[in-house]
């Protein structure tokens, strides 16, 4: 894999993270399948590599930055609950 190769594939997978982060941040992807869909692209990153060095680099790689991905949003899913842990509870009941 060559640099500009790698480049490319690294700042592709940082937008995915920084989306991904994004998404699960606002509500609009709930922390479960954020994780799914990165275990999805860990799962074929690494399919159908064995014989062919090249692309064994490109899955290593892949797996890497994936799994720094991955790292990232399970960081961001920790402290948006203990966030939410630390909100006063409100009472739901009508005041007496």
């Amino acid at each position: 894999m060559d640099e500009v190769t790698r480049g490319m594939a690294e700042a592709a997978l940082a937008l995915q993270a920084v989306l991904l982060q994004a998404f699960v941040h606002r509500g609009m992807l709930s922390h479960h399948d954020a994780l799914r869909a990165i275990d999805i692209c860990v799962d074929a990153a690494v399919a159908h590599t064995r014989g062919n060095s090249e692309a064994e680099v490109v899955a290593a790689v892949s797996r890497s930055c994936l799994e720094d991905i991955r790292e990232c949003v399970q960081a961001l899913v920790d402290r948006l609950s203990a966030e939410q842990r630390a909100l006063p509870q409100t009472s739901t009941a009508p005041p007496s």
